[in-house]
């Protein structure tokens, strides 16, 4: 199958991105995240990323955000349930954080 050039476009900064972002390069990171969100916005994976950049740089509502649009656009992915929970519990929201958590278990037992 052959991928609209946005659509590749998206996914190679969305690769390149998060090869950036466990680099430690953030800024670039998000430079590239932000830049595959805009040519695909419906991309789960682009959100999730962006989402695990914010949580990494301590921004849990921004990652929040990232997070549940990831999520209402793939529900079952329970590494982006397991890591809204560590956001969720950064916000001092330790009920829906604990409901997070255990949909990521639900969904897959060996997430961490």
């Amino acid at each position: 199958m052959i991928l609209p050039p946005s659509s590749a476009e998206a996914d190679r900064l969305c690769d390149e991105g998060y090869a950036l972002l466990e680099a430690g390069r953030i800024k670039e990171a998000h430079a590239l995240l932000a830049r595959a969100r805009s040519l695909a916005p419906s991309n789960p994976l682009v959100h999730y990323r962006l989402g695990l950049l914010f949580n990494d740089t301590g921004r849990p509502a921004e990652a929040l955000e990232a997070l549940d649009t990831s999520l209402s656009l793939q529900p079952d992915n329970p590494r982006a349930h397991n890591n809204r929970g560590s956001a969720l519990q950064l916000l001092g929201r330790a009920s829906e954080a604990e409901k997070a958590f255990q949909r990521a278990l639900d969904l897959s037992p060996e997430v961490t």
